[in-house]
């Protein structure tokens, strides 16, 4: 025989379940909305993943194994491309077809990261093109710490022609505001007869922030972002 008690107890369990499956679903729908269209909670989850897993070019596997790999290669080619993720992904050969070119791109390396590969001799062609910096604010490096590794990376490379490519900005306004003066501080330190500049946010971010056409996520490109990149880059004179 069923009782007022236990139904009142049968009832409060349903309540509570009810109430665990709403409060998870509420949860998941906020955080798909705050990683989709980046708001405040998708910048803290981010800002704690990075703080537990930060980069360290000398306790992260793929840093030590490509730039190991980029050091004891037993060949040189006319062109190589020095840079983090969006270098890594890009299909140089492809997009710019005639040139003998080599991709040294590293996901999630840093201008700290490039210059200490470059202080252990890594092989680069008559042409370095450098394509960094994003990953320097994530890493929450000072901004005088990114543009000493920057004349640092200039300095090492010294003797070769240098493409400097502007650091892209991205889809999240609050990184774009801070990529501005590291932007402006890489045009104005490759001024050398031996450095080009280029700028392809003229083309990518012609409203000041990373056109979604051109993105899958706000910061990596997409293959239309690489054509529209791989653009620029072919004007220049190598």
């Amino acid at each position: 025989m069923t009782t007022a008690g236990s139904r009142g107890r049968g009832r409060s369990t349903w309540l509570y379940l009810l109430a665990v499956v709403l409060a998870a679903s509420a949860g998941f729908w906020v955080a798909a909305i705050s990683f989709q269209y980046k708001l405040k909670p998708y910048f803290y989850a981010v800002k704690i993943i990075n703080k537990v897993s930060a980069f360290d070019p000398n306790k992260d596997f793929v840093y030590r194994t490509l730039s190991t790999l980029f050091i004891e290669q037993p060949y040189r080619k006319d062109v190589t491309f020095l840079g983090d993720s969006i270098v890594a992904f890009g299909k140089w050969d492809v997009l710019l077809k005639g040139i003998d070119v080599d991709n040294h791109g590293i996901p999630g390396d840093t201008t700290q990261g490039l210059l200490l590969r470059l202080s252990r001799n890594e092989v680069v062609g008559r042409t370095a093109i450098v394509m960094l910096g994003v990953n320097d604010l994530k890493m929450e490096l000072p901004r005088a710490a990114t543009e000493a590794n920057l004349r640092g990376i200039l300095q090492a490379l010294r003797g070769k022609r240098v493409i400097l490519v502007a650091t892209l900005k991205t889809g999240i306004p609050s990184t774009n505001a801070k990529l501005a003066p590291i932007i402006e501080f890489e045009r104005k330190l490759c001024m050398a007869p031996t450095c080009t500049y280029l700028n392809p946010n003229r083309a990518l971010a012609p409203m000041g922030y990373l056109k979604p056409e051109y993105t899958v996520d706000g910061v990596h490109l997409n293959w239309r972002g690489y054509r529209t990149l791989a653009s620029q880059i072919a004007a220049a004179e190598f």
